[in-house]
């Protein structure tokens, strides 16, 4: 049975990988939409008066910062690139 630690991880590299399939100057923009995507979900479940079941601030916090450490790795990629 997965961990909602292994989810996150899951989550996360199924962007990566979803990003590494466009091209490299387009794979920050695509994180960061998934990123923006995460944020309103989180925002919509907490004003929610029912979270979904297994959810939390934490551990959505943590898909969030992951998301963001993803995006800066893509786009000092592109820099490098540059």
């Amino acid at each position: 049975m997965q961990t909602e630690a292994d989810r996150i991880a899951t989550a996360i590299q199924r962007i990566r990988d979803g990003a590494m399939l466009r091209p490299a100057g387009q794979r920050a923009a695509y994180v960061a939409e998934n990123l923006r995507r995460q944020q309103e979900n989180a925002q919509r479940f907490v004003m929610a008066r029912k979270q979904p079941a297994g959810w939390s601030v934490a551990l959505h916090e943590e898909m969030l910062h992951g998301l963001i450490a993803l995006e800066a790795e893509f786009r000092n990629a592109g820099r490098v690139a540059a």
